[in-house]
């Protein structure tokens, strides 16, 4: 759960071409902003990176040669149109992803609460099976420092926090356990991040994340945050902590993510989609807004509008051309009453429609 959250909460600002990095409460906020989308990639086969110097602020952070074997998106919600908004009630931010868990796929959204700094509060999922719904339950008590804000070189935070997680399925209990985190974060290095293909080079922060945990588990880890201003992220662990801080060391393939600029990442030159297709709503059942996500693979003109069950248009989202891409619209159903509704997508002859629940 950290390390997705981490690639996505990043703007930054800086003053000059090689200045240093300040990251403040409002540039997270910024970035949070209902409707932005993280492409999260996970490169599973390397096994060796350059994590440069602490301390330099001329570090030449190379990882052009990172693939895409996996892809997880995260999704910007309202908090108070996602179901389980009542477990975190301090909560001011939620991210939205479909998720695996012990072999059951569903959808978690994870809580953050921004104020003097970024806290992680937990996650609350769901997913069908056939013995009845899987529920997840994950807090962090006292919440998780995910950043202490403003943050540039030089600053460093310890965090404490329990982290417990319940699933259930059908309402009955299937695991509990529970994990102490005792986190030291240093932001200890600046320099140039480069990043795959078009992804292009962005001035950057290395954070190093020294994770001693006990409980359900019992271990440490050593792992390396990249950030640049506008998004643009890696993310490695060590293999083990005997690995030295600086220079080429030995990485945990399995923890190897990364994503583009937040700004350009919603399409990607290798990732543009292959058909139309209007996805499902999110949240559904919704109140008071829920978010729909299209697939456009060449140049067109596109509708994407609502209707009641009379057939009556109550909104239109979309009328305009759009680029071969991926996009994501958001509806804010104000004025309108609980119901049934139907988003429905037309590009020249693709015509799609999908049902949506309001209920206020």
């Amino acid at each position: 759960m950290r390390a997705s959250l981490t690639l996505f909460l990043i703007c930054c600002v800086v003053v000059g071409s090689f200045a240093q990095i300040t990251i403040t409460s409002g540039d997270v906020s910024a970035q949070l902003s209902v409707g932005n989308r993280l492409i999260n990639r996970l490169d599973t086969l390397t096994a060796q990176v350059d994590i440069g110097t602490p301390g330099s602020t001329a570090n030449t952070w190379n990882f052009g040669g990172l693939a895409t074997h996996l892809l997880d998106t995260l999704t910007s919600v309202v908090p108070s149109g996602t179901p389980y908004i009542g477990w975190f009630p301090g909560a001011t931010h939620a991210l939205q992803q479909r998720q695996t868990l012990m072999g059951i796929t569903g959808t978690v959204w994870l809580y953050l609460e921004l104020g003097a700094n970024l806290l992680t509060r937990g996650a609350g999922g769901e997913g069908p099976t056939p013995l009845g719904t899987a529920v997840l339950r994950a807090t962090n008590t006292p919440p998780e420092v995910l950043y202490q804000l403003p943050m540039t070189l030089g600053t460093s935070w310890t965090t404490t926090y329990r982290e417990s997680l319940i699933v259930t399925i059908g309402g009955f209990p299937l695991l509990q356990q529970a994990t102490d985190h005792t986190i030291i974060n240093t932001v200890d290095a600046h320099g140039t991040l480069t990043l795959p293909g078009t992804f292009g080079s962005h001035q950057a922060l290395r954070i190093r994340i020294d994770d001693r945990y006990s409980g359900a588990s019992t271990g440490r880890t050593i792992s390396y945050q990249f950030i640049a201003r506008n998004g643009a992220s890696v993310q490695v662990a060590a293999v083990d902590t005997s690995q030295p801080n600086n220079g080429n060391i030995l990485i945990d393939p399995f923890s190897t993510s990364w994503s583009g600029p937040i700004a350009t990442d919603v399409v990607a030159a290798t990732e543009l989609p292959t058909e139309f297709a209007l996805q499902q709503n999110y949240p559904n059942p919704f109140n008071p807004s829920t978010t729909l996500e299209y697939h456009v693979p060449k140049s067109s003109f596109v509708s994407l509008k609502v209707y009641n069950l009379l057939g009556q248009e109550v909104a239109a989202l979309v009328n305009e051309q759009k680029e071969p891409g991926t996009y994501v619209v958001r509806w804010v159903a104000e004025g309108v009453p609980s119901g049934i509704y139907f988003a429905k997508m037309q590009a020249g002859s693709f015509t799609q429609t999908r049902r949506m629940m309001l209920v206020k």
